[in-house]
């Protein structure tokens, strides 16, 4: 009798594929001409589909939407070399940097601006929001649960930890959108900078094993 190996069915790789040059091309226009006039017309045209084929994976504007703030929240990458510190490092040193990380690597890319422009629209359209509400908030439980353990306050509270990095997240978030209005881009990274500097007189690294 001759043994059958079982075959797993792969996954389907092209429609994946689809599926992401399809967000991709979203988050482009989003941040070229806002949600608003980001339609599932102009998308299909950008991505050289037809509106049937892109409604094959996404049936509405709001499934796309939904399907691209799960892509971008999942490109936040938890990383494990914060406490490395380099030759000539003091702790402090490494805080600032990691925070100036936050904005250059995080806040100020376009996928960031891309997502703001889904939070936006998410204000008025209770139904986006009521879809892309909890992927939020378990990213936000998720990253307050990870910073807890990595870093460490002068006060030794826990809270203080999550506070200061959710300051440091609106405070970013609204410099997004202040960027355009500045007639000196130095302006908003010199801001940044000193935010960087008073967070890092509060925060420590809570132990040189594991960090974000």
């Amino acid at each position: 009798m001759t043994n059958k190996k079982r075959v797993t069915a792969k996954p389907d790789s092209v429609g994946e594929r689809a599926r992401k040059h399809i967000c991709e091309t979203t988050v482009a226009l989003l941040v070229e001409r806002g949600f608003s006039a980001t339609s599932i017309g102009r998308i299909a045209e950008r991505a050289n589909v037809s509106k049937g084929a892109l409604q094959h994976h996404f049936t509405t504007k709001e499934d796309l939407m939904v399907a691209v703030v799960n892509r971008l929240m999942a490109r936040v990458v938890v990383r494990s070399d914060v406490s490395q510190k380099k030759p000539g490092e003091t702790e402090e040193s490494v805080i600032i940097r990691e925070i100036m990380k936050i904005w250059t690597d995080l806040i100020n890319t376009d996928p960031y601006r891309a997502l703001l422009e889904i939070l936006v629209a998410s204000r008025t359209d209770s139904s986006l929001l009521k879809r892309i509400g909890p992927v939020l908030q378990d990213w936000e439980s998720s990253f307050d649960d990870l910073a807890k353990k990595l870093f460490v306050t002068n006060t030794g509270q826990d809270e203080d930890v999550v506070m200061a990095l959710t300051m440091t997240r609106v405070l970013f978030r609204g410099l997004v959108l202040q960027v355009p209005y500045e007639r000196d881009p130095s302006d908003i990274e010199n801001i940044v900078k000193r935010w960087s500097e008073l967070i890092s007189s509060t925060l420590r690294v809570r132990d040189h094993k594991s960090a974000v």
